[in-house]
């Protein structure tokens, strides 16, 4: 992503009156990168904040309707858009074909983080086209950490540069006599033609013997998945985790969701008061100590199901947060 935000700033997309919109309480590692370019070319943040329910209408607070509020609102003054499928800390789902449509009326360019989505939601550049989408493979493309991809629009190909230099991405040395070449370094330095398509912007280094053979296989694993029967099993899970948490006191964000994150709030005053950033911290460790796995994000504890996951996983998990939560639990 830090990639990205250097080359739109490079090419001033982002600049002075060009600024970049995000979403409030996103993954800290998706909104760092703007705020350093912002910073550092007089470019501001815009943030769009959660949506809330509006008394006076009965329709459901949905981020696709804020952000496009909020792109109407700025559009002339927004260069880059940056957003993911579904919120990071609820799986709240952005209907990216509308934020993509809406970005072009406006000129604006739209970065997609997918990491929390591809490889179990639908996503296409062709039906969502986007300038550029990034996605670190250890979640649901079920690859190792440590990889990332990265599309990258055929229009930025000759334009955009690697974060760091080397001469894997350099037509001259994809010939091994190049370095074997005596006085291959001239006056100017080494030959600058870059490689074409989108390879211009790969890491340096050799390919990992590792992490790219890992990332490969997992890859042929997501695309032989069905991914409308994959959600359909998933969202029976978190269907089930959604009504057997209610008694408890929890409630979820109303809106669109994903199938495949569901994020757990205290919806009750004693619920509320119990769990602070702190104690949701202390019940994950209490949880994960018995083999179950749950995070705290932004105010909601984040679960996300996989296919192997069971309704009596769901039972377990349930009857921890019942122990964990027994005070607060409403009688």
């Amino acid at each position: 992503m830090t990639m990205i935000a250097h080359n739109l700033q490079r090419t001033n997309v982002i600049r002075t009156n060009k600024n970049v919109l995000v979403i409030r309480d996103e993954m800290s590692s998706e909104v760092y990168c703007w705020q350093e370019v912002c910073a550092t070319c007089g470019a501001r943040l815009i943030i769009v904040d959660f949506p809330q329910r509006e008394e006076e209408t009965e329709e459901e607070p949905c981020w696709t309707k804020e952000i496009l509020d909020r792109i109407r609102t700025d559009g002339t003054t927004i260069g880059v858009v940056c957003v993911p499928q579904v919120h990071w800390s609820d799986g709240s789902l952005i209907d990216l074909k509308l934020v993509s449509a809406k970005c072009a009326e406006y000129d604006i360019k739209l970065v997609v983080d997918g990491t929390q989505s591809v490889g179990i939601h639908p996503f296409s550049v062709r039906e969502i086209p986007c300038d550029a989408l990034a996605v670190s493979v250890h979640k649901w493309l079920l690859g190792p950490v440590g990889m990332s991809l990265v599309y990258i629009n055929p229009k930025w190909h000759t334009e955009w540069m690697p974060l760091d230099q080397h001469e894997r991405s350099r037509v001259a040395f994809q010939d091994e006599a190049f370095d074997a070449m005596p006085s291959a370094m001239t006056e100017e330095g080494y030959p600058s033609e870059f490689v074409d398509g989108a390879a211009r912007c790969d890491g340096g280094g050799k390919k990992n013997p590792v992490l790219m053979p890992m990332t490969e296989e997992a890859l042929k694993i997501v695309n032989g998945l069905n991914l409308e029967e994959a959600r359909d099993v998933v969202k029976r899970i978190t269907d089930k985790i959604e009504s057997s948490s209610r008694p408890l006191g929890f409630s979820v964000r109303p809106g669109p969701r994903a199938s495949h994150i569901i994020g757990l709030r205290p919806g009750t005053p004693k619920l509320k008061a119990l769990l602070t950033p702190g104690k949701m911290v202390s019940i994950v460790k209490t949880l994960r100590e018995k083999g179950v796995y749950i995070v705290a994000r932004s105010g909601a504890f984040r679960i996300a199901p996989y296919l192997n996951t069971s309704f009596e996983d769901v039972d377990r998990l349930i009857t921890c947060l019942a122990e964990e939560c027994i005070e607060a639990v409403e009688k």
